[in-house]
């Protein structure tokens, strides 16, 4: 018998109510849409239908809960290989 390694073990809870896209980001629903609506403002409810993406300062956080590589929101300017030799 071979000896065992540990697993690392995807977190359920995030997995069930996030989504990895091809380019690695973390869309999620936003929270405080499920019931006790008539309250809010009609905007409001608005926003809440669209998907949030994970920010720069989750991104730790997250790939730890997930243990993959994870990227934010935001990126710095893309340089083109082309300006560089320019």
């Amino acid at each position: 018998m071979g000896a065992k390694t540990n697993v690392l073990k995807t977190h359920k809870g995030l997995a069930k109510r996030a989504k990895l896209t091809a380019k690695g980001k973390v869309k999620f629903a936003k929270s405080g849409k499920n019931h006790i609506n008539s309250h809010m403002d009609g905007n409001t409810l608005r926003n809440k239908r669209r998907k949030l993406v994970c920010k720069v300062g989750d991104r730790k956080y997250l790939e730890g809960l997930l243990h993959r590589r994870v990227e934010p929101k935001t990126k710095g300017p893309r340089q083109t290989p082309a300006a560089d030799a320019a």
